[in-house]
């Protein structure tokens, strides 16, 4: 999850949480004094949590949810959004019933009617928000809920370093407010000193108002937000608001990052520093990173000159992954810190090995040799097969659309696809087809005679059938060879000696071939010749 949707999440969670009627959070909230103390008297001296000790308690990935209910944008270590079909207060119910069952124990002031429930939980410190409303924008969706569960993580919010004269201002379970006189950019860097002293460590800034400031500081799995600005109440004093949001994983950045960007969804950290500090960024990770159990798996990191790349692995104990990968630009170096756990990795390399296989199948299929049977026209002359799949042959001018035609019923039906933007044109003319991971194109340039070329892809063998209605597919190996008809039947069928009673063409010099359609004249003038002649006189 990006950070400023986090804040926003949590900010509409603690909301809902709180919302009675009509009425607005600072309406209700001394009233919910008494829980704040509850809440926070059990962490006074806690130390923020880890991730692996946040989720020993309560790990939301894992967390129970009504029977067909779909998970939305967030599932997190700390964070479940998902819908259900059930009534807000039952929905709220069967969430408080599993925090029961793990030994929650749920706050005062909690609320609950037909359109909203909502409440808090806290176990060893840690504070759980709790909300259930109707699902809204999917009319699919009418009789369910949107439930959200938001672990804060154990920090004591009450027990936070604010500047001197600050004073309490409608504190909740999920926020520590204070008001105070100085100004805000004033109140903004006292909170910042006062909170790397305790040892909270900077993580980045939202973009704020200009009276306003948004810092985020880290300790461990725990990230802060110290939230400055000024309030329309009390008399326009300066606004303090301290809250937290529990991380899934605790990835560090050297303290002078000038923005970086957690994103805990992807448990990714990423951040654009100038190309200077690409040595000093490594030599940083390589320092902290072993302190916190992590220890590199080479000795230097990996280069890539070509893509000005380079990368670093670390892993742990448990053999969860880090991943520092640094991509070089003209000014700057790209940054990128991402965590896997073990499972993770494992599931990443078992998709990335059915992906692979998958694709292999895919190329075996693309590459898998097939014959295609292509019936040559009675007329077609100059017969020219240069490749398996690549032969030219001429037909009289003029034929081009109607050979184009007759094509498109033949592969028409045996199953081939047309592909749209055939041409049928005196001149030009073309035809595509797709059939599964094959490919066809026929296409012919008429200039005082049709000149056709059939082409297909690879994987296609053209089996060339003198004469019409030759029409069958079949894999490219299953007959053998002899079986197979030769290209040049055409050629040698026009090599045989004339048939019985066929009319004598007069000879012609050597050399000297003429067009099948003069030949055709000339044949049906000896025809009417010989049926002229009178009947042979019987010998007596």
């Amino acid at each position: 999850m990006s950070r400023s949707i986090a804040v926003n999440v949590v900010a509409a969670v603690g909301f809902a949480c709180l919302l009675v009627g009509s009425e607005s959070i600072l309406a209700q909230a001394p009233a919910k004094t008494g829980a704040k103390k509850a809440a926070t008297k059990a962490a006074a001296a806690a130390e923020p949590a880890t991730p692996e000790q946040a989720a020993k308690v309560l790990d939301l990935r894992t967390f129970p949810r009504i029977a067909g209910g779909k998970i939305g944008s967030f599932n997190t270590l700390g964070m479940l959004m998902y819908d259900a079909k059930a009534a807000p207060t039952a929905a709220f119910e069967f969430q408080r019933k599993e925090l029961t069952k793990l030994g929650f124990k749920e706050l005062p002031g909690g609320y609950s009617s037909d359109t909203t429930a909502s409440g808090h939980f806290t176990k060893e410190g840690f504070v759980v928000a709790v909300s259930a409303s109707p699902s809204i924008g999917d009319p699919d969706k009418a009789g369910w809920s949107s439930i959200t569960l938001v672990n804060s993580g154990n920090v004591a919010l009450d027990k936070l370093p604010v500047p001197p004269g600050a004073k309490p201002f409608h504190p909740t379970p999920q926020e520590a407010s204070y008001t105070t006189a100085a100004r805000p950019a004033e109140t903004a860097a006292a909170c910042r000193k006062l909170l790397l002293a305790a040892g909270w460590e900077p993580y980045g800034q939202e973009h704020a108002q200009p009276d306003s400031s948004m810092q985020h500081f880290k300790k461990n799995g725990i990230q802060l937000l110290s939230w400055i600005s000024t309030t329309p109440v009390d008399g326009g004093k300066t606004l303090i608001r301290y809250s937290t949001e529990l991380l899934s994983a605790d990835l560090p950045c050297p303290s002078d990052a000038a923005d970086p960007r957690y994103d805990d969804s992807q448990k990714t950290l990423r951040m654009d520093e100038p190309a200077a500090k690409t040595d000093a960024i490594i030599a940083f990770y390589s320092e902290r990173l072993p302190k916190m159990g992590w220890k590199a798996t080479t000795e230097k990191p990996i280069k890539d000159d070509a893509r000005r790349t380079q990368f670093l692995v670390f892993r742990n104990a448990q053999k969860d992954l880090l991943s520092l990968d640094l991509t070089q630009f003209t000014d700057i170096v790209r940054v990128e810190l991402r965590h896997q756990t073990l499972a993770e990795v494992e599931e990443g390399e078992r998709l990335a090995k059915a992906a692979a296989e998958k694709e292999r199948v895919a190329e075996e299929q693309r590459n898998k040799k097939i014959k295609v049977t292509v019936p040559l026209p009675a007329k077609a002359d100059n017969l020219d097969k240069q490749e398996p799949n690549l032969f030219e042959f001429t037909l009289g001018s003029g034929s081009g659309p109607a050979t184009l035609t007759a094509f498109r019923e033949h592969f028409t039906k045996l199953g081939w696809t047309e592909v749209e933007g055939a041409e049928f044109e005196k001149v030009t003319g073309e035809i595509n087809f797709k059939k599964d991971a094959a490919e066809l194109s026929i296409r012919y340039f008429d200039i005082g005679g049709a000149d056709f070329t059939v082409s297909a892809s690879k994987n296609v063998v053209f089996e060339i059938a003198s004469g019409k209605g030759a029409a069958s597919e079949e894999p490219a190996d299953d007959k053998p060879a002899a079986d197979k008809p030769s290209a040049d039947a055409p050629k040698k069928a026009k090599q045989k000696g004339k048939q019985k009673g066929e009319p004598v063409i007069p000879g012609l010099p050597p050399g000297v071939e003429l067009p099948d359609d003069v030949k055709d004249l000339l044949k049906e003038a000896l025809d009417q010749v010989e049926g002229a002649k009178p009947a042979p006189k019987k010998k007596p």
